[in-house]
């Protein structure tokens, strides 16, 4: 395996969160705090942390600390002091903040510095500042996603697909707290061929809550993944030749053949925007459980109601306008990008797979039969997928680390 070869560091690296005290009074308060919400918003909604991650970017003698945004709590991060570790010089704080994170840069760190020390609002922390992996991922293909609790078969589809398919030979895998340890996942990727480097962070952080007293835009509050595709750009993939966020349930598809990091390579911004298609839970007549991608080759014949509207991204991170620090990426735009820089093509588009799901947000991934009178059998999709996913391998991989834990 892959992973025999790496540290327990190399594979699940460290990141520094901070946060507000347990037992004190100052939280972050929600937008249009005075509307009604119900009581499991409350549990769902980061109120604490200040920062998920403080690292150094790929610019000398830069930190970057990534975390939610600031709202109530503006008036206390522009009074906050920061010092480097162990000079004890003070440090100069900019704020790049967004709808669902911020960005903080200090500049002219001192050489040997490893913890920035915080005062925020008279309380005292200090966070280790971690290393940047931009050499480490230089001209990667890389793919990220975060995740909780997915069947690790479902991971090794997914890995594989875009790793036969496109070429894609890193991986960056954000852990929100799955019920199973990620070893098993580390096993996971480090089986599929053409995978040379992976991460795994271990996130087992708030992931926020649906906002419907918030019309525009109800998912302002996720703040944990926007802010880890943010730590994806500034603390890894800088130098990478390409950033391609999907979940375990999208898989990129380019009917040309060519790899979606070639497209957005040569592209004139390095952004390549695509819709979604829905792929229906209903499984092949010949399908068994556990049912992976390649079981579910049927789409609705109204061709309209198959679009999945929410966009996904590829960039070249390379570009020079990503290092606009007000540049932030979101799950499905990326904010601040420059004026006709979106490049959008038909001949691009992802699969979003209604039964590859754990239903934490919407049921609808529980298998069916095909019904003849408004779906339709994908030939095209089927091919694709039985020539990039090898449902057998897969399976025999998992039954054998079972056999064997």
């Amino acid at each position: 395996m892959k992973a025999s070869g790496m540290s327990v560091s190399d594979i699940f690296p460290e990141s520094s969160p901070a946060s507000l005290p347990q037992d004190g009074q100052l939280r972050r308060k929600p937008r249009w705090g005075w509307r009604q919400r119900p009581d499991s918003f409350a549990e769902r909604f980061e109120d604490r942390i200040l920062f998920y991650d403080a690292f150094f970017a790929a610019e000398p003698r830069r930190v970057l600390l990534v975390g939610p945004p600031p709202l109530n709590l503006g008036r206390h991060f522009r009074s906050a002091r920061f010092w480097a570790k162990p000079s004890n010089t003070p440090l100069y704080a900019r704020f790049f903040p967004s709808l669902s994170t911020m960005i903080t840069a200090l500049d002219d760190v001192p050489a040997g510095t490893d913890a920035i020390a915080v005062d925020f609002a008279g309380i005292a922390f200090e966070m280790p500042v971690q290393p940047s992996l931009v050499e480490r991922f230089r001209g990667r293909r890389l793919l990220f996603t975060m995740s909780k609790d997915n069947p690790v078969e479902w991971i090794a589809a997914w890995a594989q697909y875009h790793a036969r398919r496109h070429g894609t030979d890193a991986i960056v895998f954000f852990d929100n707290g799955s019920t199973y340890e990620p070893d098993h996942i580390a096993r996971t990727l480090s089986e599929i061929e053409g995978i040379d480097d992976f991460v795994i962070f271990r996130w087992p952080y708030v992931y926020g809550a649906i906002d419907r007293a918030v019309i525009f835009n109800p998912y302002w509050t996720q703040f944990l993944q926007v802010s880890a595709m943010g730590l994806v750009l500034r603390r890894i993939a800088g130098a990478a030749e390409g950033m391609l966020n999907a979940d375990i349930d999208e898989l990129i598809e380019t009917p040309t053949g060519e790899s979606i990091y070639s497209i957005a390579a040569r592209s004139a911004f390095g952004l390549v925007t695509m819709q979604g298609r829905w792929v229906e839970p209903a499984v092949a007549p010949h399908a068994r459980p556990p049912y992976l991608h390649g079981d579910f080759p049927y789409r609705l014949k109204d061709a309209p109601a198959r679009i999945c509207k929410a966009r996904k991204w590829v960039i070249d991170p390379r570009r020079n306008w990503f290092g606009n620090l007000e540049v932030h990426p979101y799950m499905h735009w990326i904010e601040n990008r420059p004026h006709g820089s979106k490049h959008q093509s038909a001949d691009v588009f992802f699969w979003h797979f209604k039964g590859i799901n754990t239903n934490w947000k919407v049921e609808r991934a529980a298998p069916v039969q095909p019904d003849e009178s408004f779906m339709e059998f994908d030939s095209a999709m089927n091919a694709r997928l039985a020539a990039h996913i090898d449902k057998d391998a897969i399976l025999d991989a998992v039954l054998s680390r079972s056999r064997n834990s």
